[in-house]
């Protein structure tokens, strides 16, 4: 416990600094990058870079902080055996080392040691519990973001034509981009892979918290943020259609589900669509804002919902929560300054990024399909937060009748997060000169905005009033469209396909069949084979016995 409270000490004194620094880089303008050339074969090198920007480091802020918090958080959430503790403490450190692998490196060398160590150290966070549950959604989890690193992988061989592994010099090909947009898809769970995100939720809260809302789902984005002046107009029509029609869906999911972990996670995905359709657009500082803010206020509200289940004995059912805000006021108090910073609420932390956008989608050039899939999922973010807010004020039920006084440590790091997010929203602000644009648009466009709330609210009430339990229509929304169903009907046979082959024929007949015990097997018959190419002979004619067994078999 001790060494989790000096290190989140540790790492908060750290963050402040990377603040510091990136400050500095920001107002001498400058931009360092150290390249270490391990070797280099012909014209190939194999060089390491590392780049260090006001970007990179006021990114390594953020995770930092957060990272800090949570740590103290989960000193007080974790409450568990020595060892487990040790094993979540060390995992959550590789995981913060991976990332500072991914912010630094403009390098593909570096970019694969961050970008695979994340996708393993959230699998094994993912698993943590050890349960049933969480090994098929780490499961999903892997394989999806497998998908994405076999793209890297892929991209890393089509580099090395190049002769570097540096991609910030070259131009992209079709194959290139094609790899590049599947690695930020994975990652930030758009729509053909946005699964995993909701089913990674079996994770503790903390690695919620700091895994799935604000840096490794983000990492994709960043990703495309360093490398956007490579993107061509064309893939960015893409990268619009199908990030909006991910945060539509992912807001409709949101606004049917009952679990409250799983509402958080599918209000990540609609803002992760959200950013992925600026991004689109060209407005690169914009969405570095809207990224910064929206990690700051989504790991608070994780970090609500965390101490929220811990309290009612790990109960995630939305109907429980009947006037906690009575029971459990500094909380509910957090998560409904979370819930309206979601929604834009004005000179709270979201609505510096997220009014500024939405001004500029009316200001932009972009398909008629996206824009009303972008108003319409606007408003659903408002209906599920004000539907949350409105389960936490109602006095109906009142579940919870064992009282627990609040944790001191939780609503301290709470605390301490949302006075941070609250200065530091504005600081970024001010800072990318955001306060200095005025953005002429008609009255009407305006006034769009307050049309889409109050709609919002309207929606939110009627999904509050609305209960799921005989309806066929929320089970198949709550299903995420049956997208689950539909990844098992694709994959699992060809998954199962695979294992029996490796069990049955590559850990059973070939090894049986080849090498020394073949060998072993022919000396206990007393049968001396001289000639080596007898031994191989005799194994292909077993192997094509074996072979044959199996196809009739199957």
């Amino acid at each position: 416990m001790l060494k989790m409270l000096i290190c989140g000490i540790l790492l908060f004194m750290f963050s402040i600094l990377m603040m510091l620094l990136s400050l500095y880089f920001l107002l001498v303008n400058k931009l360092m990058i150290f390249e270490w050339l391990i070797y280099s074969v012909n014209s190939m090198k194999f060089n390491f870079f590392i780049l260090i920007d006001s970007k990179s480091l006021m990114f390594m802020f953020l995770v930092s902080m957060i990272f800090s918090m949570i740590i103290i958080y989960s000193i007080s959430y974790m409450d568990l055996s020595m060892n487990y503790m040790n094993r979540f403490f060390y995992l959550m450190i590789l995981f913060l080392m991976s990332m500072y692998m991914l912010i630094l490196s403009p390098s593909m060398l570096s970019i694969i040691l961050g970008w695979d160590g994340l996708g393993l150290i959230s699998f094994c966070l993912v698993i943590y519990y050890m349960k049933m549950k969480s090994f098929t959604s780490g499961m999903v989890t892997i394989i999806l973001n497998r998908v994405g690193d076999s793209g890297l992988l892929l991209m890393m061989c089509f580099v090395a034509c190049f002769g570097s592994w540096n991609l910030m010099l070259y131009k992209m090909n079709e194959y290139m981009m094609f790899f590049l947009l599947m690695m930020a898809f994975t990652k930030s769970a758009q729509i053909p892979f946005s699964t995993w995100l909701p089913m990674a939720m079996m994770a503790p809260t903390p690695v919620s918290s700091l895994v799935h809302s604000s840096t490794l789902v983000t990492a994709g984005i960043y990703l495309l943020i360093r490398y956007t002046d490579l993107l061509n107009y064309e893939y960015k029509s893409v990268i619009l259609f199908i990030s909006s029609l991910t945060m539509l869906f992912a807001g409709l999911t949101a606004n049917f589900e009952l679990d409250l972990k799983k509402v958080v996670a599918y209000s990540t995905l609609s803002q992760l669509g959200f950013m992925m359709s600026i991004m689109s657009l060209g407005f690169n500082d914009l969405v570095f804002l809207h990224l910064f803010i929206h990690a700051m206020f989504k790991s608070l509200m994780f970090m609500c919902v965390g101490s929220f289940m811990h309290y009612m004995n790990g109960i995630q059912d939305m109907r429980m929560y009947y006037g906690m805000y009575y029971i459990y006021p500094v909380k509910s108090f957090i998560l409904i300054f979370t819930m309206l910073s979601l929604c834009g609420f004005p000179f709270l932390v979201g609505f510096y990024s997220k009014d500024l956008i939405i001004e500029f989608f009316f200001f932009s050039k972009m398909n008629y399909f996206s824009v009303i899939n972008l108003i319409i999922s606007t408003m659903f973010t408002v209906s599920y937060s004000f539907r949350m807010i409105l389960v936490l004020m109602n006095k109906f039920l009142l579940m919870n009748m064992v009282f627990k006084n609040e944790d001191y440590i939780m609503n301290l790091s709470m605390l301490i997060m949302m006075i941070f997010s609250m200065i530091y929203s504005k600081m970024m602000f001010n800072l990318m000169n955001f306060n200095l644009l005025s953005i002429n648009l008609m009255l009407i466009y305006k006034f769009l905005v307050f049309k889409m709330i109050f709609l919002g609210l309207v929606l939110g009430y009627n999904f509050y009033k609305y209960t799921l339990l005989d309806s066929k229509y929320g089970l198949f929304y709550m299903s995420f469209m049956f997208m689950n169903f539909i990844y098992k009907k694709i994959y699992l046979k060809l998954i199962m396909f695979m294992f029996n082959y490796e069990v049955f024929f590559e850990k059973t007949m070939i090894e049986m069949f080849s090498g020394k015990f073949m060998i072993l097997m022919l000396n206990l018959y007393n049968i001396k084979v001289s000639n080596l190419m007898m031994n191989i002979f005799l194994m292909m004619i077993m192997y094509m016995i074996f072979l044959m067994i199996y196809l009739i078999m199957y």
